[in-house]
């Protein structure tokens, strides 16, 4: 997805991936990188308070996924550790 869209967000440029394409109607292919997000607002709607405590994050599995997770967690803020275990 990464490689033919025209325009990325931020995550997918950092990454180099992504996940979700929206064509518009003038051709135009925007990609967006969506796994982190996601498990962002999972957590957080089990965890309100999430992202202004310094809690341990372990992300099971490395791929794609596990990138996008941990920079969006990362890019909103998060003090916590972080580990990434394959």
């Amino acid at each position: 997805a990464f490689d033919i869209s025209d325009e990325c967000d931020e995550a997918g440029k950092i990454m180099e991936a992504s996940n979700t394409l929206i064509l518009s109607e003038e051709g135009h292919i925007q990609s967006f990188n969506t796994d982190g997000l996601g498990a962002l607002r999972s957590i957080v709607e089990h965890r309100k308070n999430f992202l202004n405590q310094e809690e341990e994050v372990l992300i099971l599995g490395s791929g794609g996924s596990a990138r996008g997770i941990a920079f969006e967690i990362v890019r909103k803020g998060f003090k916590g550790k972080i580990t990434i275990a394959s």
